[in-house]
């Protein structure tokens, strides 16, 4: 039966009780009384009952005896003393600590204390009133009253609350009228409730409780706390004794996950903040969002069990391979924002097709980025303000097979528009193919350009044949061949008068074969080199071939020479044309570093020559008073200049029908 505070009109709290903690001057204490009473707050303040669990004890002669509760009646009473005080209410009640004699004296003289509500803190001038005793400082249970009520003071006074709103607050006496005092005890004891605040699990299920409670619905409350303590409890424990530690953790942490993914679901304007009981309490209080808790933890079992069996799915993550319910329960809030997307659509669906879904959320959702300015990555931009869009595009695809899902539906975006591309290729029988080309690392999903290039779904085999067996193959080889079809580098930032350009390399060739706005710009060379897959090299050859009896241009020495898109030593595939905005394209430099210009670099043009003298490109390497390269060997000096390799005072042109490297290396050999 629900009990009001008024109905106790004494209340001792005995010797097996701890001192009051909840005004602990710690983090945590603070971080539980604050969520406390705004719960208490938003309860009072809004007129609903809010309901606080069982509290156990006796009853001696006029007092009642608390085994477990000393922390919230003591709560309660510093409540009503305040709202007594504030509307000038005689309140009898008292509250006796039976061996803390400082406590008690400090309680027992709270009632006659004067204090003026329209100051700030109240402990200030319990302190300072006449009566007020400096050793009662000293101990803990008061120093913890007195910070209890600055908060309550703090949180009440600006709110529309009376005292008899009060009665609102409830609670249920367990009589422990059968057992002796030392029964009592190891009751207490085993309640494990000497100094640990409730988790905030256990907060969780008695809101959750009290919710099914309010609406008069007994059966579901008997069935929900039932299957808190029992079914559902039971799949955030592995049975071990140390694992029983962290059970209450992990199945808050799941609480979070759900909490959040269906706040973004439903669309919902209010302020998130999952870790609030008054904003958990209000969520649940509605009844589809309560329906979808109790499913959602019906599927516990489930879902652990296709988590696991999607450990083996590709993740295009800092983490390749999870397993989804482990990385909730552990790591919510490192979690990435794409895997809590993956992890809730897959408990959204928990079917034979489930893979099909994840690899079209995760394809969808890794396009959602751009080129990292200056580096050779991508930058994920997805922000928690994105998720609702994405969730009502992708529960468009819950059905039995989400490409027929794909190809029945209307998306706006130009990567889902993709994903139903791909769809008519895996229906008609070219699973294989695409699946295997999405996994691959250089393609993470992203299959625009490929698909920009096919004229006849059966392409999609020759492409699947050749083109992740390209990857074997030197960067030098792969760079000159897509060279060899037309200029395709990626600008990635600024250097000195010039501009910084990327042509692929090992670890890094994602931005190359992935769409993006530059890669988008030369669809023509993409299409071309996609649909030579299989002679690759011959048009190395034929393009070389070309540049006979012709003048050179720069496309020509970086086909001939492969040492120049080479990531060989310490220098890099990210090539600097210094001054580019001042027209002189002989001043270009193979750098090591495409975040920063540093002194490891050197003329692309002399990058040949200088591997003649040493395999360290660099050991002769000189930096002129203009911050461009040469070479200094033997008393010589070989740079760039004009248009022209000099070696001291002969000069050969780089853009005339002679190779001007050739040149200069026949010339040192003499």
């Amino acid at each position: 039966m629900a009990t009001n505070f008024l109905d106790i009109r004494h209340i001792k709290i005995p010797i097996v009780q701890r001192d009051y903690a909840q005004g602990r001057d710690d983090e945590k204490a603070r971080e539980v009384i604050e969520n406390f009473l705004d719960d208490i707050f938003f309860a009072l303040e809004n007129k609903i009952n809010f309901h606080l669990d069982f509290v156990y004890g006796n009853y001696e002669g006029k007092y009642f005896v608390p085994i477990d509760g000393q922390q919230r009646l003591t709560l309660l009473y510093l409540l009503h003393w305040y709202f007594a005080k504030k509307e000038n209410i005689d309140f009898k009640n008292s509250l006796i600590y039976e061996t803390r004699v400082l406590a008690r004296e400090f309680t027992k003289k709270l009632n006659s204390f004067d204090i003026d509500l329209n100051k700030d803190e109240l402990s200030l001038q319990i302190e300072n009133h006449k009566d007020f005793i400096p050793y009662w400082k000293n101990d803990p249970s008061v120093k913890s009253m007195l910070k209890v009520l600055d908060l309550i003071h703090k949180k009440a006074k600006d709110k529309n609350i009376s005292f008899k709103d009060l009665s609102l607050l409830t609670f249920e006496i367990f009589e422990l009228s059968d057992f002796s005092q030392k029964q009592a005890e190891e009751l207490y004891s085993k309640m494990n409730s000497r100094g640990k605040p409730l988790s905030e699990f256990e907060n969780f299920k008695a809101k959750i409780e009290q919710i099914v409670l309010e609406k008069r619905d007994e059966n579901l409350y008997k069935t929900i706390a039932s299957k808190f303590e029992k079914e559902w409890i039971n799949e955030f424990w592995s049975g071990s004794c140390e694992d029983a530690k962290n059970v209450d953790e992990r199945f808050i942490k799941f609480i979070y996950f759900l909490t959040e993914m269906r706040y973004y679901d439903i669309k919902l304007e209010k302020e998130l903040n999952i870790k609030s009981f008054s904003f958990l309490k209000e969520f649940y209080s509605n009844e589809d969002n309560l329906n979808f808790l109790i499913s959602s933890l019906d599927k516990l079992k489930e879902f652990k069990s296709f988590s696991k069996e999607f450990e083996s799915f590709k993740l295009f993550d800092k983490k390749e391979h999870i397993n989804f319910f482990e990385e909730i329960t552990e790591n919510y809030f490192k979690i990435s924002i794409t895997n809590k997307i993956l992890a809730y659509m897959l408990l959204k669906t928990l079917n034979k097709k489930s893979e099909y879904l994840l690899r079209v959320v995760r394809n969808d959702l890794n396009r959602g980025r751009t080129l990292k300015t200056g580096r050779i990555e991508y930058n994920l931009t997805i922000e928690n303000k994105d998720i609702p869009k994405y969730l009502s595009e992708y529960n468009k695809l819950l059905n039995d097979n989400p490409y027929k899902a794909l190809l029945e539906n209307r998306f706006s975006t130009e990567s889902m528009k993709q994903e139903q591309k791909k769809a008519e290729f895996v229906l008609k029988g070219f699973e294989k193919e695409i699946f295997e080309l999405e996994d691959f690392e250089y393609l993470k999903g992203d299959l625009g350009l490929i698909l920009s290039s096919i004229k006849d779904l059966s392409q999609i085999k020759f492409i699947h044949t050749h083109f992740i067996d390209l990857f074997k193959k030197d960067d030098s080889f792969i760079a000159r061949a897509f060279l060899s079809f037309g200029d395709y580098n990626l600008k990635i930032g600024s250097i000195f008068r010039g501009n910084k350009y990327f042509f692929g390399q090992k670890g890094n060739w994602e931005i190359i074969f992935t769409t993006n706005t530059q890669t988008k710009e030369h669809l023509e060379v993409y299409n071309r080199f996609f649909n030579s897959l299989n002679k690759l090299e011959s048009n190395i050859e034929n393009k070389l071939k070309a540049y006979d009896g012709k003048n050179k241009d720069w496309i020509y020495y970086f086909l001939k020479y492969p040492l120049i898109l080479s990531k060989y030593k310490n220098l890099s595939n990210v090539i600097g044309w210094i001054r580019e905005w001042e027209g002189d394209i002989s001043s270009i430099e193979k750098l090591q570093k495409h975040t920063q210009i540093s002194n490891q670099r050197l003329n692309v043009f002399l990058v040949p020559i200088a591997k003649m003298f040493d395999d360290d490109l660099l050991r002769y390497q000189k930096i002129d008073e203009n911050n461009l390269t040469f070479l200094e060997i033997n008393d010589m000096q070989i740079y760039v200049e004009d248009s022209k390799i000099c070696v001291d005072e002969e000069a050969f042109e780089l853009f005339a029908i002679k190779d001007a490297v050739k040149e200069v290396i026949e010339y040192l050999k003499k």
